[in-house]
């Protein structure tokens, strides 16, 4: 009985995750265009929208726009993500109404994606550095943006080398109750053999915990190889 549980919770807990997404890794992908990808990355995360503000920001003020307007124009922008429209919109009312830019700013921050919080906490303390010090604003932002870019590409190229190693991960851990699913259609029985032998018994609890230790090791693996990137494989 007790190994009928393990095994059944094996089946549950290792199978169900990896079986829904099997297909991702067994078909092939079809080549996918620069403004799709871009598009993807998106959906992922704000941060290269926020980039882009910010560089727009720069450039509208090395333009010679002052800060208000240069705020308002930015907040106008289509094309951006709602998070990202709602901090522009708050600095541009705060520089209109006075206001500390740089707190509206962090106040605005409600994102539950972590990297798009950090951006805007940046540009919020790029922006009052500028203004302390006296530094041209738009220096400064060109330089965050370029920053900003630099990290959205990174954890771009980060998610995607760990994509082959989390769907390997997933295949492997796949394999042990697929198998015993292939022996039963087959008619090997091999159900039966674990269940109603002591042998079989003893080689089912040893498989059931080298496939949870299996399968945790590889999360661990993944998780200090990529850090920053929080998805389970």
């Amino acid at each position: 009985m007790v190994v009928t549980v393990c095994l059944a919770g094996a089946a549950l807990l290792v199978a169900t995750t990896p079986v829904r997404r099997l297909h991702r890794v067994v078909r092939p992908s079809p080549p996918v265009s620069r403004p799709a990808r871009s598009r993807s990355r998106r959906a992922r995360s704000g941060t290269p929208d926020c980039a882009a503000a910010v560089a727009e920001l720069a450039t509208l003020l090395r333009a010679g726009l002052v800060p208000a307007r240069a705020w308002q124009s930015v907040a106008g922008s289509p094309g951006r993500g709602a998070e990202v429209d709602a901090a522009l919109v708050a600095a541009a009312d705060a520089e209109t109404d006075g206001r500390d830019v740089a707190t509206a700013l962090r106040q605005a921050v409600e994102s539950h994606d972590p990297a798009l919080a950090t951006a805007i906490r940046a540009l919020a303390a790029a922006w009052q550095v500028a203004a302390r010090v006296g530094a041209p604003p738009a220096v400064v932002l060109e330089r965050l943006a370029v920053s900003l870019r630099e990290e959205a590409d990174l954890a771009d190229a980060t998610a995607t080398a760990m994509a082959g190693p989390r769907a390997t991960a997933q295949v492997l851990a796949a394999l042990p109750p697929l198998g015993l699913v292939l022996g039963q259609l087959v008619g090997a029985s091999p159900v039966q053999t674990l269940v109603g032998t002591p042998a079989g018994r003893a080689c089912a609890v040893v498989g059931v915990l080298l496939t949870a230790v299996g399968w945790w090791w590889a999360r661990l693996l993944v998780r200090r190889a990529a850090p920053t990137v929080r998805a389970d494989p």
